[in-house]
């Protein structure tokens, strides 16, 4: 009833996550433990398993406060229906892709949470290689087959020309640096999986909150459709940056944390 208008607002979905975040923060978490189990075996451990908890509750409110944003400003620019139309179908089609990396990656947590338990560095290491590997490969051919195909995906959906001319632009520029998402999502497993959540938390906010929403916010008001257009590429690019100074100090704190419960005597 409402058009595009009712677009802007971001999907029901993330309230759930902002009820469990309140939880979370007000120190009620949904499954209690009983004193004695969980016990922390380095300092800090506790903090860490908190952030552990809310990381994924924060990745989904990100995603829907940057839908929102980008829906309200191509509400501003000419020919709004037809943007945001365009932008509706490449955020289900980005989502397929999020599905295929995202199921990669969660199955490899667990392979590298029992070589870390099991303090089998070799291991642990040769796990995180695989899983950066695996996931910038599987990001490098989801964006090569959105790029090559991004008029036909878009016709799936929609056959007005003018709405698969925005889709198959936007989609291109959403996916040129996907693989910024892999490598992300790749290391903010990895740091929870260590014991460092915390910064897995920080990871977790900048591709598609602390960097994307400046961008979306300023470059459409200065280059129209275009700025829409390059403010996805432009967070992927600080992302990269961000991930790639970040891995030596994966390695160390990982490293670290290994070497220290090894020497602490547990119950």
């Amino acid at each position: 009833i409402w058009g595009w208008k009712a677009l802007l607002w971001p999907p029901p979905y993330p309230v759930f996550h902002l009820f469990h975040l309140s939880l979370v923060l007000c120190q009620r978490p949904v499954c209690h433990q009983t004193p004695g189990e969980g016990v922390p075996s380095r300092p800090g451990a506790d903090q860490d398993r908190h952030a552990d908890r809310y990381s994924h509750t924060v990745i989904q409110i990100c995603l829907s406060v940057a839908s929102s944003l980008t829906n309200i400003a191509a509400a501003a620019l000419p020919q709004p229906d037809e943007i945001i139309a365009a932008y509706g179908v490449v955020q289900r089609l980005i989502l397929i892709g999020c599905y295929v990396v995202m199921g990669f990656l969660q199955g490899y947590q667990p392979v590298a949470a029992y070589a870390f338990g099991a303090r089998n560095e070799d291991r642990f290491h040769e796990s995180v290689r695989f899983a950066l590997k695996g996931a910038l490969l599987l990001t490098v051919l989801v964006a090569a087959v959105y790029i090559i195909l991004s008029r036909p995906l878009i016709m799936l959906f929609n056959r007005n020309p003018v709405i698969i001319g925005y889709g198959s632009r936007l989609l291109i520029s959403q996916t040129a640096l996907y693989p910024a998402f892999g490598m992300c999502y790749m290391m903010t497993i990895t740091f929870q999986t260590v014991g460092a959540s915390r910064y897995g938390l920080y990871l977790s906010v900048i591709r598609q909150g602390l960097f994307y929403i400046p961008f979306i916010l300023t470059l459409p008001k200065l280059l129209g459709v275009t700025g829409i257009y390059f403010s996805q590429p432009a967070a992927d690019i600080l992302t990269v940056l961000v991930c790639v100074c970040s891995i030596r100090a994966m390695k160390r704190i990982a490293s670290q944390n290994m070497k220290y419960d090894e020497g602490q005597t547990r119950p």
